[in-house]
């Protein structure tokens, strides 16, 4: 990482982490356009779901060889850690969707969002399930796709898995496009990469890859507003999915059905769902149970708050009570989405959920 961006002065306000991006972005959409490399590392910009109230003292839940410091501006949190005092930035203005920014590399950025949101109540994913990925891919301009399976449903010795990262700057090629086809027959994509063309200039305005678990890495931005531009249609997006969900939860009782073209092994799903284990949060106990259905009812555990699912041999039916958070509502389809191969239709109320 550049001396940029490890020695500077501490930022706590919006202008000046907007000068900052201002600076990686230049460099990096420089060398990209010209060579395909980056000066700095790409911008992480986490998008969470949050319950907690509005006078919650946030740094309690923080890993410990971090600091979360109130900035000078409201909404606005700086995380430090020994290396660098401006490892992160929080901005929580936009209510229950939350933004964690950070220009670490990876590897650190994954492992702090893992230890805070992935642990913590009444903090989740912005989940982005299969068709969510896909609409964005024709709302811009395509620039490739990733897809990773994980029979998380299998004993470890016995799984099967597959990644691959298909990317283009021009257009997929004839075997690039065959090979596209016949993997997303069967797989879903876990994350897309995407870039906004201007139509008064040859250079995109942006390139992002948005990730199945609510994380968009920036390569490059003309400036900061057209990334916060961004972000404001993706948070729209996820809060309008909310409130489908909740609103016919609500007032009509309505489960959230998924259905899949093959029979699935109820058993092994019904076991993963009892013990706790990310991704699914969801600590749940059978209450019925026969040789093609099993009911379990128990908690998800962002919230702590009932949730009831059941299990049929070729659906799922996700109960979520009434007055209860409803982003397990959105994690549970995406997560299975890609963890069974096949193709899902995800409904509530008879209406495509996803759509």
């Amino acid at each position: 990482m550049g001396i940029y961006l490890t020695d500077q002065k501490i930022i706590d306000t919006r202008s000046s982490f907007h000068e900052l991006l201002n600076h990686v972005f230049s460099q990096n959409k420089e060398l990209y356009l010209e060579y395909g490399k980056i000066e700095y590392p790409h911008l992480k910009t986490y998008f969470l779901e949050s319950n907690y109230p509005e006078d919650y003292d946030l740094s309690r839940n923080i890993p410990k060889e971090y600091k979360l410091y109130k900035s000078n501006e409201e909404d606005f949190y700086r995380l430090a850690n020994k290396e660098n005092k401006n490892a992160g930035f929080l901005d929580t203005s936009r209510g229950r969707i939350w933004q964690f920014f950070s220009l670490e590399k990876s590897e650190k950025s994954d492992s702090f969002v893992k230890k805070w949101a992935d642990n913590t109540i009444n903090l989740d994913r912005c989940w982005q399930s299969n068709d969510t990925l896909k609409k964005y891919e024709t709302e811009y301009t395509f620039r490739g796709i990733g897809i990773k399976f994980d029979d998380i449903f299998t004993d470890y010795k016995d799984r099967n898995s597959l990644s691959l990262k298909l990317w283009t700057k021009r257009g997929l090629s004839e075997i690039e496009d065959k090979l596209y086809k016949l993997v997303k027959e069967e797989y879903y994509r876990t994350s897309t990469r995407i870039q906004e063309d201007d139509s008064e200039d040859k250079d995109p305005i942006f390139l992002n890859e948005i990730y199945y678990d609510g994380k968009v890495t920036t390569t490059f931005s003309k400036t900061p507003d057209h990334l916060f531009n961004f972000n404001r249609i993706f948070i729209n997006k996820y809060v309008k999915l909310l409130e489908i969900i909740e609103d016919r939860r609500g007032v009509f009782g309505e489960p959230i059905e998924i259905l899949f073209d093959r029979s699935i092994d109820i058993q092994k799903i019904a076991n993963f769902f009892t013990t706790g284990k990310y991704p699914f949060r969801l600590l749940l106990i059978k209450h019925k149970e026969k040789d093609d259905f099993i009911g379990l009812h128990g908690l998800d555990l962002h919230t702590h708050q009932p949730i009831s699912i059941d299990i049929g041999l070729d659906y799922i039916w996700i109960n979520i009570p009434k007055i209860t958070c409803g982003n397990a509502g959105i994690r549970i389809p995406t997560l299975l989405g890609f963890q069974i191969l096949g193709k899902k239709e995800i409904f509530i109320g008879g209406e495509k959920l996803f759509a």
